[in-house]
């Protein structure tokens, strides 16, 4: 079948955002048609995310079907994952009572002799969700408390276990501002001017700046270039309050340094340099080594660094900001 895809491929694009598509590739590669516990999971997962993008008219049978799936799947394979996204779907669809029928034989599964495998997170995160569907919402608090603490970097984990209680509170009726210190932080992107004295006042003026942004947002991820003066500063804070750092330049690393460092002087470059080693990733927009400034790659460097900004929060769930220093 030249259109078969494999259910880890089909939930890749639903994952993307291509739910349609992933939902005609499991139609046609035959999936439907199955009745094991994998194929019945993935069936829950696309009906619930085609009953999210529904009019509002039509999500609560489509969660209502997602709600089937999985609880078929869990029939036949019983798994903490697999009843807490039934008993959520259910409530979704208006089935409260069904759903918290389901939550307290989730949480009686996971206080058993013999808890079920799977990571601490998911564990602990599965115990917040089944807590919040039977209205216990401080419980709920302790555990995702444990689920962050046993991932503290499970940004993505994160993001998935704090959609799933937003609609539960939605549903609820239930204010939902205390998930939001459990939410992942955020992606900056930065950019600023070079004409900055190294040492001077005003380095010091955006070591300030910097500093009082990182006490008042929580930023984990930044994205900017590295051309000396305000954007390796800001680097260099952003490091040392551990910011995670992507480097994203117009033009290959030496091309860069020659245009965009070494100008302003040796003490510039050894910072440069320093810098770099520290980041998490480093991308050049162009194979540019001819010594020429080009200011479309330039601008082409800067609209990168914005979309990954933009799109690195939008994975998590999170907030994207842009700090932009100016003379």
């Amino acid at each position: 079948m030249s259109d078969y895809a494999s259910l880890p491929t089909i939930t890749a694009l639903a994952r993307a955002g291509a739910v349609e598509r992933a939902w005609s590739l499991f139609n046609g590669s035959g999936h439907a048609a199955r009745h094991d516990p994998a194929s019945l999971a993935v069936k829950g997962r696309l009906l619930k995310s085609r009953a999210r993008l529904a009019p509002a008219r039509r999500r609560a049978d489509g969660f209502a079907a997602a709600a089937q799936a999985y609880a078929e799947a869990n029939a036949i394979e019983p798994a903490p994952y697999l009843a807490i996204n039934a008993a959520t779907l259910h409530l979704l669809s208006g089935a409260r009572d069904r759903s918290q029928h389901l939550a307290r034989e989730v949480l009686a599964q996971l206080d058993g002799p013999e808890p079920p495998v799977d990571t601490p997170y998911y564990l602990a995160a599965t115990q917040a969700e089944a807590l919040l569907l039977l209205d216990d919402q401080t419980g709920a608090a302790r555990a995702m408390e444990a689920a962050v603490a046993a991932a503290p970097e499970g940004w993505a984990d994160w993001a998935v276990t704090l959609g799933q209680l937003e609609e539960i509170c939605a549903a609820q009726d239930r204010d939902c501002g205390w998930l939001d210190r459990f939410r992942p932080p955020a992606s900056l992107h930065f950019a600023g001017h070079m004409g900055v004295m190294s040492g001077g006042a005003a380095e010091q003026a955006i070591v300030t700046a910097v500093d009082q942004l990182l006490r008042t947002q929580p930023i984990g991820f930044a994205y900017g270039a590295l051309a000396a003066g305000a954007d390796i500063v800001v680097a260099e804070r952003l490091l040392a309050a551990g910011v995670e750092l992507h480097v994203v330049l117009p033009s290959q690393v030496d091309c860069f340094e020659a245009q965009s460092v070494a100008p302003a002087g040796e003490g510039w470059a050894q910072r440069f340099r320093t810098v770099l080693d520290r980041a998490s990733s480093l991308r050049s927009v162009t194979e540019t080594q001819n010594g020429v400034h080009d200011p479309l790659a330039t601008y082409l460097a800067g609209e990168m660094a914005i979309g990954a900004a933009m799109l690195n929060a939008q994975r998590y769930d999170a907030s994207a900001l842009q700090l932009a220093l100016v003379d």
